[in-house]
């Protein structure tokens, strides 16, 4: 359900403040508190606050926490100091975006806002629904979002009934309120824009399910209803896991286009066709791909990007044929825009693993590296093949396929 947050780079944000958040508060109420214990959760905030704008939300949780579990008052005075430090260096020189309403028109529809966390919340859900084809699935959400911000607040007001300052329960009580503050958040700036089902935000969401499950199995592990709550939990994890393929698949098939796109960065070769599925511009992408290479980054970040044009004996061992084969499909000229580039297409196996290899490297017929390739594509016949890109003058060919 997270591939969005998985897969696209500046998605993994998502992950990222959730980690984040997490453990500020693990390290204010979890252990006797020290200046170490102290220097961490300001530290940890601030990766928090910087890694997306919803984590400014950290810091000012982290102050109340830290009263509640009785931290001494000078340590509590140092974390206020710091959360309005970091919200004042996170504020310095801000200047709302022309196209962005101002979030603070967004209070006055107090309902509409309210309704949109409240859909968010429920998002994972949703997007079960969403994908079982029911009818409304956006209602079904939005209901179960109802009825977890309900669980929350019952849990919240259970454990201040119990004066509960230590263990897990005020730790997860903290994830669960960072992640309604962090979707009132997002609420403020896109209410205007409407409520979507979208698998970008279940990551945090996911978050606020999970510290809910956690804080109803302590408090019904030694109850008469452990078992019925255990099978309830079991019924949903089960439902939730049932439509995961359907996820994997959406991400496969946002994935597959990129990778094209990315043997053509490799072998350097310019495939408009190929280029525009990374950028509307295919021209951004081959201008970029230069100081990408240069600095190591992005896609030539892993060592095997700098094989081309080197002697593939220098880099792998060539043992026997029969543990790695393969063969090349079809392959087809780029076309006009680079009279040297070619597509390929094909299939690969590792005997030895008994897998398809992920990678593929092309070489001509004096064993130099002309090109690349990248699995999971389908073929005709039902498996996986590879798909890629290499740069050989017209007139060359190519014979010889192995796995990296």
């Amino acid at each position: 359900m997270q591939w969005e947050n998985l897969l696209w780079g500046f998605q993994i944000a998502f992950l990222g403040v959730d980690l984040a958040a997490f453990a500020t508060f693990t390290a204010v109420a979890m252990g006797r508190p020290n200046v170490t214990r102290l220097v961490a959760a300001i530290g940890i905030e601030s990766v928090a606050v910087y890694t997306l704008s919803s984590g400014m939300v950290v810091p000012f949780l982290a102050v109340p926490l830290a009263i509640w579990v009785r931290w001494p008052r000078r340590y509590v005075a140092v974390l206020g100091v710091a959360a309005l430090a970091l919200l004042g260096s996170y504020l310095y020189n801000y200047h709302t975006p022309s196209h962005v309403p101002d979030p603070m028109q967004a209070v006055a529809r107090i309902g509409s806002v309210l309704s949109y966390v409240t859909n968010e919340i429920g998002d994972p859900f949703g997007m079960v629904f969403s994908a079982a084809q029911f009818d409304y699935p956006k209602n079904w959400g939005w209901l179960c979002g109802a009825l977890g911000l309900a669980l929350f607040a019952g849990f919240a007001v259970d454990s201040v009934r119990r004066r509960e300052r230590e263990g897990p329960v005020p730790i997860l009580v903290a994830a669960a309120l960072f992640v309604v503050g962090m979707e009132l958040l997002i609420a403020l700036g896109r209410v205007n824009a409407g409520e979507s089902l979208s698998s970008r935000y279940s990551s945090p969401v996911l978050l606020f399910w999970a510290a809910l499950v956690i804080i109803a199995m302590i408090r019904l592990r030694h109850g008469n209803l452990r078992f019925s709550a255990m099978a309830a939990i079991l019924a949903v994890a089960s439902a939730l896991a049932l439509y995961q393929p359907s996820f994997v698949a959406l991400g496969r098939a946002w994935t597959l286009p990129r990778l094209e796109a990315t043997t053509a960065l490799l072998a350097n070769v310019d495939d408009p066709e190929a280029l525009v599925r990374v950028y509307p511009s295919p021209s951004v992408p081959r201008e970029r791909a230069k100081l990408l290479r240069e600095r190591h980054l992005s896609v030539f970040s892993e060592e095997w990007s700098g094989w081309i044009g080197t002697s593939l004996a220098d880099h792998v061992r060539l043992s026997d044929p029969a543990r790695c084969r393969g063969g090349i499909d079809q392959a087809g000229a780029v076309g006009a825009s680079d009279p040297a580039g070619w597509r390929a297409s094909g299939w690969a196996s590792d005997a030895e693993r008994q897998a398809v290899p992920m990678r593929v490297v092309i070489a001509d017929t004096n064993g130099r590296v002309v090109g690349y390739g990248l699995s999971g594509f389908p073929r005709p016949d039902g498996s996986r093949g590879w798909r890629g890109h290499f740069r050989v003058a017209p007139t060359a060919s190519v014979i010889r396929l192995r796995a990296a």
